[in-house]
C-alpha cells in the first residue's frame, strides 16, 4: 500500500494504518469536482494494477467551506459508481463536519461521558478520594483532551453541554453540592475547564514553536511572524509574535491568530522558561489562578 501516495501526482494523500485520505482544494467548486474525479480515476487505475478493489460502502467525501452548503448537483465517481457525500467524516478519531462547527465531535464526546454519571454516583462512597481522582484522569480526561486544540476551537454555545457535564462529573466524584464554584472543582484536581484546557494546549504548541521548533512538523517552521522580523524597533514587544488584523470571527479563532494573542498576553516570567516540563507546570498554575 505504501506506493499509493504516488498514485495521484501533485495531490496530498495521507496514510494512517488502513485509513487513506485524499485532500484537494480549489476556489472554484466545479474545478474542484473535475480534479477530484480525475484523481479518483487515477486511484482506480492504481487499484486495478495492484489487483485491489475499493470498498465504496466505506468510501465517502466531504466538502469544507461555505460553498459546501450549496446544492450544486455535482457528483464524484469511481469506475462509474457514485461516491457517497457525507456532512461529517471521522479522521484520526476526530469527527469533522462540513461546516467546521465541531458539533458532531462534541456530541460524540458527550455521549461517551454521559454514561459515567450513574457509575460515579454508585462508586463515589465506596472508593477513596485518591482513587476517584485516578478514575477521572483515566476515563474522562483523555476523552476531553484528545483533539481539544481542534474541537474546542468553536463557540462556547456549542460546548455548553459538554462543559456542564464535565462540571457535573467532577462534582459527583468530589461529593460537592450544586452551588460549589466550578473553579474549586478544577483546582481540587489540578486540572482545567475545557476552554482553558484548549488555550493550555495551544500555548504548549507555541512554546514548542519558540524553543523546540525542530520537534514540530516542517509545515510549521515559519508558521508565525515574529515582531523582530517585521520591524527593527527595540520595543518591549520585539520578542512577541506579530498579530495580523482579522475581522471575521472564524479568523479570530484560527490557531495562527489565537496562538499569537495567547502567547503575547502571557506574563514575561512564564514566556522565558525554556524547559518544556517547567513551562507546563507554571502555565497550568497560572491558568488555574486566572479561573473566576
Amino acid at each position: 500500500m505504501n506506493d499509493i501516495q504516488f498514485a495521484v501526482p501533485g495531490a496530498k494523500l495521507k496514510l494512517f494504518a488502513d485509513d487513506t485520505n485524499l485532500f484537494l482544494y480549489d476556489s472554484d467548486l466545479i474545478n474542484l469536482f473535475a480534479t477530484a474525479n480525475i484523481s479518483m480515476s487515477q486511484l482506480f487505475e492504481w487499484f486495478t494494477v495492484n489487483r485491489l478493489s475499493l470498498n465504496l460502502s466505506k468510501t465517502c467525501y466531504s466538502i469544507f467551506g461555505v460553498k459546501s452548503k450549496i446544492n450544486t448537483g455535482l457528483h464524484l465517481y469511481v469506475d462509474g459508481q457514485e461516491v457517497q457525500k457525507t456532512q461529517c467524516c471521522k479522521y484520526l478519531g476526530v469527527l469533522i463536519d462540513s461546516s467546521l462547527k465541531w458539533c458532531d465531535h462534541v456530541n460524540y464526546i458527550y455521549n461517551k461521558l454521559i454514561k459515567f454519571v450513574s457509575i460515579f454516583y454508585k462508586i463515589r462512597n465506596k472508593l477513596t478520594a485518591d482513587v476517584l481522582k485516578m478514575i477521572y484522569f483515566a476515563f474522562v480526561y483523555p476523552l476531553l483532551l484528545y483533539g481539544i486544540e481542534i474541537y474546542a476551537n468553536t463557540t462556547t454555545n456549542h460546548l455548553t453541554t459538554l462543559i456542564t457535564l464535565n462540571n457535573k462529573l467532577l462534582r459527583i466524584l468530589q461529593q460537592k453540592v450544586t452551588r460549589t464554584h466550578t473553579a474549586e472543582l478544577y483546582r481540587t484536581y489540578h486540572t482545567l475547564p475545557i476552554k482553558s484546557l484548549h488555550n493550555y494546549q495551544i500555548l504548549l504548541f507555541m512554546h514548542k514553536y519558540v524553543y523546540h521548533r525542530t520537534k514540530l512538523p516542517p509545515a510549521f517552521s515559519t508558521y508565525f511572524d515574529e515582531n523582530k522580523l517585521i520591524h527593527q524597533y527595540n520595543t518591549r514587544q520585539k520578542d512577541d509574535f506579530y498579530t495580523h488584523t482579522v475581522q471575521s470571527e472564524i479568523g479570530q479563532r484560527s490557531i495562527k491568530f489565537k496562538g499569537c494573542r495567547l502567547w503575547n498576553n502571557l506574563p514575561a516570567e512564564i514566556k522565558i522558561i525554556q524547559s518544556f516540563s517547567s513551562f507546563k507546570y507554571n502555565l497550568k498554575n497560572y491558568l488555574l489562578q486566572c479561573l473566576d
